[in-house]
C-alpha cells in the first residue's frame, strides 16, 4: 500500500499534472482493472473451493479448463469493445490537446493489452485463491508493486516521452505478473492442466458462464460508472481534473486494500465450508467477514476524514487545501 502511494506521488511529479491526467482518462481502467480481476476471479474461486471442499478432484479441472476457455473469451470480447469505443473517444469525445494526441493513442492501446492480460490471468488467481495459497499471493503482489515503483524510477529519468514510456511499463508488469502466476500454477496444482478434449465440460461451461456473467456485470458496471464519470469529467474541464480524480481513485483503493484483501482470504473458506454442507461455519465465517472488513475500513478512512488537507500536504507535496 505505501509502495503504491509513494509510486503515486513520483508518477505525478514525473509526468506533471496534464500527463498524469490524460494517462488517466486514456488508460484509466488499468487502476480500475484490479476490482474487475478480484470480482471475476472469485466466480472461478467460488466453483473451485465448493469443488475441493466436496473432495471432487476432477471437477477443478473440468472448472479451470472452462475457466481458461471462458476468460480468454471475455478478454476478446473486451479488446475489440475498446478497439472501436477508441475510434469514438479519439474523435470527438475526449479533451486531450492536439501535441498529446499521439501519446494518448498509444496508452490506450497499451491499456487494451493490460486489460486481456489482466483478464486472461484469472483463472489462475482463482486457483491460488481457492487454495488459500495467500503466502504466494502476496509475494506476487509485493512484486508487482516493486515493478510499479521501478516503471516509476524509470520514467523520472528517461529522455524520451515520458507518457509513453509509463504506458508500455505498465502493459509489460501486466505480462510479467500473467507468466509468474501460470508458471507456478502449472507446477504446484496438477488441475492446472489444460486439456479442452478431456475436461470440457458443456454443462459447467453454462453454469459458469451464468455465474461469471452476473458477476462480470456488477463489476464492469461500476468500472464502466467510474470511467464514464472521468470522461463526462475531461468532457467539461480538461485533463487536470482527471489528475485529481486520478489520485482520488489511487487513495480510495488503497484505503480498501486491508478490507479486500482480508475479504480474498475468507471468501474460500466460506465456499469450502459449503461446499463440505457445514452451513454453521459458512454462516459465522461470512457474518465475521462481514464485521471485519468494516472496521478495516473504518479504521484508516476515519484517521484520513479528519484531517485530509494535511495528509495529501505529505503525500504529494501539494498546497491540496
Amino acid at each position: 500500500m505505501f509502495i503504491s502511494l509513494y509510486t503515486t506521488r513520483l508518477i505525478l511529479n514525473s509526468l506533471g499534472a496534464s500527463d498524469f491526467g490524460i494517462f488517466n482518462i486514456v488508460g484509466g481502467a488499468i487502476a480500475m482493472l484490479g476490482f474487475l480481476n478480484a470480482a471475476m476471479a472469485g466466480a472461478t474461486q467460488r466453483f473451485m473451493s465448493y469443488a475441493e471442499g466436496a473432495g471432487e478432484k476432477d471437477r477443478q479441472k473440468s472448472i479451470f479448463n472452462v475457466s481458461v476457455i471462458l476468460h480468454f473469451l471475455i478478454a476478446l470480447i473486451l479488446g475489440v469493445v475498446l478497439l472501436i469505443a477508441g475510434y469514438f473517444f479519439f474523435n470527438g469525445i475526449l479533451n486531450i490537446p492536439a501535441d498529446r494526441m499521439h501519446a494518448a493513442r498509444m496508452v490506450y492501446y497499451f491499456m487494451i493489452i493490460s486489460t486481456m492480460l489482466t483478464v486472461m490471468t484469472v483463472p489462475y488467481d482463482a486457483v491460488l485463491n481457492a487454495h488459500e495459497n495467500m503466502l504466494y499471493y502476496s509475494i506476487v503482489g509485493i512484486i508487482e508493486s516493486v515493478l510499479k515503483l521501478a516503471v516509476a524510477l524509470v520514467v523520472v529519468y528517461t529522455l524520451a516521452d515520458k507518457l509513453i514510456i509509463y504506458g508500455l511499463l505498465m502493459a509489460c508488469i501486466s505480462l510479467t505478473v500473467m507468466i509468474i502466476m501460470r508458471v507456478y500454477c502449472k507446477k504446484k496444482y496438477v488441475e492446472c492442466e489444460f486439456r479442452p478434449k478431456t475436461y470440457y465440460d458443456k454443462t459447467l461451461m453454462k453454469e459458469m458462464t451464468g455465474f461469471a456473467g452476473w458477476n462480470f456485470l456488477s463489476s464492469f458496471s461500476g468500472v464502466v460508472g467510474q470511467y464514464g464519470l472521468g470522461i463526462v469529467l475531461n468532457y467539461f474541464w480538461g485533463t487536470l481534473l482527471n489528475a485529481a480524480q486520478g489520485v482520488a481513485n489511487q487513495l480510495c483503493g488503497q484505503l480498501q486494500s486491508f478490507s479486500t484483501t482480508m475479504l480474498k482470504a475468507l471468501n474460500p473458506v466460506i465456499a469450502k465450508s459449503e461446499g463440505e454442507g457445514n452451513h454453521s461455519l459458512m454462516l459465522r465465517s461470512s457474518m465475521a467477514g462481514c464485521k471485519f472488513s468494516f472496521f478495516l475500513v473504518a479504521f484508516l478512512v476515519i484517521p484520513f476524514l479528519i484531517d485530509t488537507p494535511y495528509i495529501m500536504k505529505v503525500w504529494l507535496k501539494n498546497d491540496c487545501s
